[in-house]
């Protein structure tokens, strides 16, 4: 098999019946997987017997796709995600589980949609001692594949819930039925009800004759539930192959389990394993570095990574220390546009972090360079809900006949729905002042609105008119409304807010913040530079990678910091984060919050660059421009 290394040529010809491959970051992991197939197909196993389970069915699609290159036509192999596969199985056994086959699938959306609907039909009078629907969901699916009570996951999780368990297990057995009885399954199901089909001897019988090589890529990210439908599966003398990097375990917050990896031979005593430790992406001052973030953790494979790069020029790592955020955001986007003078094509450039709060004022600044960017990981920083709702409040308040900014604002408060939101915008739409006509509406339900926007009124300066809506209403407000994000979103908040603090006038905030608009689309990166989380970015890489924030709380974040997994968990995170970048890596943390009303908050250098030898890297702290003083960055350390 040509062009594979001697390590990667070992794992492919191995002829165990279990195999796990701990594949390190840029090592070939998906073409020994491939060619492990193909291999399989030479030896005269008929394509028909092959599962090739996968993250994502584009993943799937992909080594079908270079199998077929490789073979002169496309192989019958089952493939794609756990859930995908889960789908072809029940469609023909449903009904074991009260279905009909044509049963319909629903979304995350649409499902707590539903738990909302359970709620408010058949538990309305518990409703408020218990997490909004958004959470019962999150919980109801992180017990379902971390395969945990609901009583345990609140004593874990949600102390201060642990009397409503069980109300909370009623309303997931209504939600059952609800599903049942309409057809309909949620995503978790498919893979409760496979798992359970597995139980079925007759069944599962026929399907180990059938699948005798089952491949599994990223295993780290694997959850118990799948865990256990992978081990039902594989039976003596059949092949079960998975490839995975216990570093790059990242995801449990999704219920993902990297005990999968680490007690793999407790559940497959005569496992093979194997290593790929080849890192043909980055140079080797990035893969020294690599190497020494990880050696803090304790749960984890011993690996030393070796870099295959043979760039000499390759520059080493740089941490950039900043006085605030502004100061790490213009430096940093000062230097993707001298790169870009000099040749360098944007989409070789990514900025990672932590949180999407992190990327405020970056995108500000690629946004006055004129530098185009796409952001992945969800909505871009002034897109997401909370900040439209905080600038709906502001245009509101500066006299705008905004209509989306009124029915958005409008219906945050109880009891105005759509309806009324219409009919208070036909009457202020045409008025020369609307804020005079609002007041004038005597409507109980509008008090609150009325006094913020009055005492908004007397306040000149847009942040004093933001934290007068934010500490009077929307504090609460999102408290009571959002998930087990809020954190992110009141550090968000305060990332607005500290924007805000710099302008003059509102105006020139909403033009500038409104820059992006017109930016290409996330899916097509050429010509942009790559804005995304850490967990988004993760399976990418880049030329030069900028990982910004790297601030003790921020990052890794103040959650972790007295939770020994958890800290294992960001620093694995950090992990993935350098391993992005192939020739140049920059590592930026500001000192200071910046956090606007609140006032500037002092920050630490992180621990993960303080855990960093010396000699792994180059550092340089960047004062303010019109600042005179000077401390030595040794002594941050």
């Amino acid at each position: 098999m040509t062009g594979l290394s001697a390590q990667q040529q070992g794992i492919v010809d191995s002829k165990d019946g279990v195999v796990m491959v701990i594949a390190g970051p840029g090592s070939g992991k998906t073409r020994v997987l491939t060619y492990r197939v193909k291999r399989a197909l030479d030896d005269g196993v008929d394509a028909g017997s092959i599962l090739l389970l996968t993250f994502t069915n584009k993943a799937a699609k992909n080594m079908i796709s270079r199998l077929e290159a490789m073979l002169g036509h496309k192989p019958a192999i089952l493939g794609g995600t756990f859930h995908h596969v889960a789908n072809r199985f029940l469609r023909r056994h449903a009904s074991k589980f009260g279905y009909r086959d044509n049963y319909t699938i629903i979304d995350a959306e649409d499902s707590v949609k539903l738990v909302r609907d359970v709620v408010k039909t058949d538990f309305e009078q518990y409703a408020k001692n218990l997490p909004k629907p958004e959470k019962l969901y999150r919980i109801f699916s992180y017990c379902r594949n971390s395969r945990i009570g609901i009583q345990e996951y609140l004593k874990t999780h949600m102390r201060g819930y642990r009397e409503h368990g069980l109300i909370m297990n009623k309303i997931h057995e209504r939600y059952t039925e609800r599903k049942i009885r309409s057809n309909i399954m949620d995503f978790d199901d498919l893979l409760v009800y496979l798992n359970s089909l597995l139980d079925d001897n007759e069944f599962l019988d026929k399907f180990r004759s059938t699948y005798t090589h089952i491949f599994v890529d990223e295993f780290q990210d694997t959850n118990r539930l799948q865990f256990e439908i992978v081990s039902k599966m594989h039976r003596d003398g059949n092949l079960l192959f998975v490839v995975g990097d216990d570093c790059q375990s990242i995801y449990s917050f999704r219920a993902a389990e990297i005990k999968n990896m680490l007690r793999f031979t407790d559940k497959f005593g005569s496992a093979k394993i194997f290593y790929l430790t080849e890192n043909y992406r980055s140079t080797s001052h990035i893969v020294s570095l690599v190497n020494t973030v990880i050696q803090h953790n304790r749960d984890k494979f011993d690996k030393q990574l070796v870099s295959i790069n043979k760039n000499s020029r390759a520059p080493l790592p740089r941490v950039l220390l900043f006085d605030d955020l502004k100061t790490e955001a213009d430096r940093v986007a000062g230097e993707i546009a001298e790169s870009i003078s000099a040749g360098a094509r944007p989409e070789d450039i990514s900025v990672l972090y932590r949180s999407n709060f992190h990327s405020a004022y970056i995108e500000m600044s690629l946004a006055n360079r004129g530098i185009k960017y796409v952001r992945l990981g969800g909505l871009r920083f002034f897109e997401q809900a909370h900040i439209k709702d905080i600038i709906a409040f502001l245009k509101i308040a500066d006299g705008m006949t905004d209509e989306l900014a009124w029915s958005r604002l409008l219906k945050m408060f109880k009891g105005v729905g759509e309806k009324t939101a219409k009919k208070i915008f036909a009457k202020v739409c045409n008025a020369e002042r609307p804020l005079a006509v609002l007041k004038e509406i005597s409507d109980p339900k509008l008090a609150t609105l009325q006094a913020m926007l009055l005492a908004a009124e007397k306040k000149g300066e847009t942040i004093d008119r933001a934290k007068i809506f934010y500490e009077q209403f929307y504090r609460a407000y999102v408290r009571e409304n959002f998930g087990e994000d809020v954190d992110d979103r009141v550090n968000d908040i305060l990332q607005l807010f500290s924007i805000l603090s710099s302008y003059t006038t509102f105006d020139e905030f909403l033009e500038d913040s409104m820059l992006d608009a017109n930016l290409a689309d996330a899916k097509d990166t050429a010509g942009c530079v790559t804005l995304s989380t850490i967990h988004q970015a993760k399976g990418l890489e880049w030329e030069t990678v900028f990982v910004v924030g790297v601030s003790q709380g921020w990052f890794p974040s103040k959650h972790s910091l007295e939770d020994s997994v958890k800290l294992e968990e960001e620093r694995r995170l950090f992990y993935v984060a350098c391993s992005r970048a192939r020739n140049s890596l920059i590592i930026t943390a500001p000192l200071s919050s910046g956090a606007g009303w609140e006032g500037s908050r002092d920050m630490q250098v992180s621990q993960f660059i303080s855990e960093l030898p010396e000699d792994k890297y180059e550092m340089e702290w960047v004062k303010k421009q019109y600042s005179s003083d000077f401390v030595s960055a040794d002594t941050l350390l």
